[in-house]
């Protein structure tokens, strides 16, 4: 992992008055930086590689990962990719639940091409949910 960190925060990214944010994007990776948000990640096409919490993780699609305002990560991807982003604060969550995320001890999942489609339609009704026409 990289020497510098970046501080990503909810307010500007979910936005001020949100408190979730699923979107559906391309990208190529993103540098090593924290959040003071939670975010999910389900890769749907593409490869690369993944640095969490100084653990490297090969991604796939069928990558998934959950990470915590605790966590840095970076990420590098083989061209393009598609990917789900869901990103949340915690407020949306009761004590009991925040203290079951922030005690896990693997955030990263490969799921089965069947689990992807399920969790790639879920996303969407989600986006679509905050985001009525």
């Amino acid at each position: 992992m990289s020497q510098s960190k970046t501080r990503l925060h909810g307010i500007q990214y979910i936005g001020k008055d949100a408190h979730l944010l699923a979107e559906e994007r391309q990208s190529n990776g993103m540098i090593l930086h924290s959040h003071d948000y939670f975010e999910l990640e389900i890769l749907l096409e593409g490869n690369g590689r993944m640095g969490l919490n100084f653990r490297q993780y090969e991604l796939t699609a069928g990558s998934v990962y959950f990470l915590t305002p605790a966590d840095f990560h970076e990420v590098f991807l083989s061209g393009e990719s598609r990917l789900w982003n869901i990103s949340f604060d915690g407020s949306i969550l009761q004590a009991h639940q925040l203290e079951n995320l922030f005690s896990r001890n693997n955030a990263f999942r490969q799921v089965a091409p069947e689990v992807l489609r399920k969790l790639d339609a879920a996303s969407k009704l989600l986006s679509e949910e905050m985001d009525p026409i």
